[in-house]
């Protein structure tokens, strides 16, 4: 961590990358937690930071909610909503597994394919 205030670098992200991370993460959820999804989406980091920025951030959501404006190692929490970060994760997992689950159950067939008869 380095600097303060609106200059504050965690692990050499500076708060517009930060955000993109959590957007990303928001949308893509962690995936196999290889974060592949964002080695694209954030092309000034090379996956190695970006790896251990997302390694840094889930020990982050992973640590005990209380009311401290920073987490244990003294990084803002930047106003994150930790219990809603996880719900989201916990869902985009679930939505995951689930369709895994459909597709190797289903054979090769599509799974919506009496929904698609009906399409024009």
């Amino acid at each position: 961590m380095e600097g303060e205030g609106n200059s504050l670098k965690v692990l050499g992200f500076n708060q517009s990358q930060r955000n993109t991370f959590f957007q990303i993460l928001m949308r893509f959820g962690v995936g196999d937690f290889d974060w592949k999804e964002f080695a694209p989406r954030i092309k000034q980091k090379t996956w190695h930071e970006i790896e251990a920025y997302g390694n840094l951030f889930m020990s982050h959501i992973a640590e005990d909610i209380n009311d401290s404006p920073t987490f244990s190692d003294g990084v803002s929490k930047e106003g994150l909503q930790i219990e809603d970060v996880l719900v989201r994760i916990a869902v985009l997992l679930s939505i995951r597994e689930k369709v895994k689950f459909a597709s190797e159950n289903h054979g090769g067939t599509h799974i919506y394919k009496v929904f698609l008869l009906f399409q024009v």
